[in-house]
């Protein structure tokens, strides 16, 4: 009982551990997958934000000024970002918007093929985008309009464009220091983006790199423009973005562009300290100072792109392709809980099935202590009176016919008993070593029977029962063994005879029933009026060497292996054998043998 209760405590102690051990592994995992999604937003931004510098680098205009005669260089910085590119087909079109002094416009395109800018008329796709462009500069950055600067890049969703805008020429004799302050805008550089590319080609190949896994996306990306999809990874799936594992700007925000800028300006950069930590001056002539591009344009700036406040800015949209994080990491839980938990179940069923082998161990043992302690008493009592009877035989003592008679007919018993239990013995360790074998053959039920009854009539007058035979008429034949058959017969009237008590009667009934399954069947009943089966211990009385408390009570010798050896039999014959007990009542004692069919085999051998 120590023991169990030991054992119950231990694997309380492990599912409590084990549930721990589940919950920080979980955690663990929901924060290592937390930041390897964080990772690759982050790379998914920074390798669509360098394809957009990258354009922005390749068609910068000048800081001078745009002239006509300028489009053949341009021209060709253009097409060697397209050989240079694997997206060349990123840039649909790329426009120069001239303004002359009335704020009135005229437009040219890039023509790469002849190699210079050409004459154009608004695109239909574009018409939206004169009322942001064609204002005066004073207009620029009211609500609704967007500010255009010379020195970045401005992304206008409703193309989408780069849009950046270009000065007017430096004129000659002005100041060195006020040149570029006196400037106004002399146009804008207008490059149109192909949405159907970034759609169908950039977009879902950043999605492969930085969210695929061996078997495909194991995320859904969405690129969201004003809560409507530009790009979604599962089209064929829900677009609900609800419960989204990460949501940033597809574009850099304006603090990780001043980052940026400041990691990139170093120690050397206008306006930064120097190595005796002097702040250096930002604007104006000095000797050794930058030349005024550089001032006007501080290095890093040019090759970011900034989109306009208030727009409608792309977002970066990611949810695990399961649902989300959390129900992945609670299905990982859950998985890891299951299997645990069924290891414990594992576990626990062992440590019954040990509980219950070394119980049912520590029961046979005593078994067979009974059993060894029984035998030799059963072995000694006919000894000692075969060995007595000798003796007085020998020695002369017993001289009269009679006395003579008697004295043999009680050698003749008592070693028929001995033998009795030796076969019993024999019997039973042939059935555990599985050399038992029978030969079944087709036989009528009443030869057998009145075999076993002539064989354990000696038994039945000596202790004074009265036997009650009842055949039926017209029984089918069996397939049995039928010394064996007999022998179980024997058993058990010799176990009734033993347990019958003080009623001194045994019942022997033959007769056909229908099978429970179906078919005839032959049913052998052996009764007694004697002392009956307790209910616990009914479940043993076929087991060997058991012999129930009232065994011990009464002092009723024997082996403790009629009854099993008798069920084993009958089983190896294809039967079965049932009880019906009640304490005080008797015993009912019934073997079932199926009926043999007409055309079935004359014999076979059964082990």
């Amino acid at each position: 009982m120590l023991l169990t209760a030991l054992m119950a405590a231990i694997v309380v102690v492990l599912a409590f551990l084990q549930y721990q051990w589940s919950i920080q592994v979980s955690e663990a995992e929901r924060d290592r997958m937390q930041r390897a999604l964080d990772n690759s937003v982050r790379q998914f931004r920074e390798d669509f934000n360098r394809e957009l510098r990258q354009v922005g680098r390749a068609l910068q205009p000048s800081l001078f000024g745009f002239e006509e005669d300028d489009g053949l260089s341009y021209a060709r910085r253009f097409e060697d970002w397209r050989q240079r590119s694997s997206y060349a087909g990123l840039v649909r079109s790329v426009f120069f918007l001239k303004l002359d002094a009335g704020s009135a416009a005229n437009l040219i395109e890039l023509n790469p093929d002849r190699g210079g800018f050409e004459s154009a008329d608004w695109p239909d796709r574009l018409r939206n985008l004169q009322g942001l462009l064609l204002v005066s500069p004073e207009r620029q950055g009211r609500p609704g309009r967007p500010t255009i600067n010379p020195f970045t890049w401005t992304i206008l969703y409703e193309g989408p464009v780069l849009a950046q805008a270009v000065l007017e020429n430096i004129e000659p004799g002005a100041p060195r220091g006020r040149r570029a302050m006196n400037r106004r805008a002399q146009g804008y550089v207008v490059v149109e983006l192909d949405r159907d590319f970034l759609r169908d080609a950039l977009l879902p190949e950043l999605a492969a790199r930085h969210f695929g896994g061996p078997d495909g996306l194991v995320f859904q990306v969405w690129v969201m423009e004003d809560e409507q999809s530009l790009y979604h990874s599962h089209p064929e799936n829900s677009s609900d973005i609800s419960g989204a594992d990460a949501r940033e700007p597809l574009l850099w925000r304006q603090e990780e562009l001043v980052s940026r800028l400041a990691g990139r300006r170093g120690a050397g950069a206008p306006g930064s300290r120097g190595a005796g930590g002097r702040q250096r001056p930002r604007g104006g002539a000095s000797r050794g100072g930058p030349p005024p591009d550089q001032v006007l344009r501080p290095r890093g700036v040019r090759d970011f792109v900034l989109s306009p406040s208030g727009a409608a800015a792309w977002e970066l949209v990611v949810r695990h392709g399961e649902g989300s994080l959390e129900q992945v990491v609670a299905a990982y839980r859950n998985r890891n809980l299951a299997v645990s938990f069924g290891v414990l179940l594992l576990l626990c069923m062992s440590m019954g099935m040990i509980l219950i082998s070394a119980q049912r161990a520590q029961r046979l043992a005593k078994a067979q202590m009974e059993f060894v302690a029984g035998v030799s008493h059963e072995l000694r009592t006919p000894l000692a009176v075969i060995c007595s009877a000798a003796e007085n035989l020998a020695d002369g003592v017993v001289g009269a016919k009679e006395q003579v008679t008697r004295y043999g007919t009680l050698i003749r018993d008592e070693g028929r008993r001995l033998t009795g239990m030796v076969e019993q013995t024999l019997q039973f360790a042939a059935g555990q070593s599985n050399r038992k074998t029978y030969q079944l053959k087709r036989h009528g039920v009443e030869e057998i029977v009145e075999k076993a009854l002539h064989l354990s009539a000696p038994a039945i007058e000596n202790a004074g029962y009265r036997l009650e035979k009842t055949v039926d008429t017209d029984l089918p034949a069996v397939g049995v063994d039928a010394a064996a058959l007999s022998q179980s017969l024997q058993n058990l009237i010799g176990n009734a005879v033993k347990y019958g008590g003080a009623n001194r009667w045994v019942g022997v009934r033959v007769e056909a029933a229908e099978a429970p399954g179906g078919g005839r069947e032959v049913r052998i009943s052996v009764q007694d009026k004697g002392l009956g089966i307790r209910s616990q211990d009914l479940p043993h009385v076929f087991d060997p060497f058991f012999r129930g408390e009232q065994a011990t009570v009464h002092q009723i010798h024997g082996t403790g292996l009629g009854l099993s050896l008798a069920r084993d039999a009958v089983v190896a014959m294809g039967g079965r054998i049932s009880v019906q007990t009640a304490p005080s009542e008797g015993s009912t004692f019934t073997i079932h043998l199926p009926a043999a069919s007409a055309n079935g085999a004359a014999s076979s051998e059964s082990a």
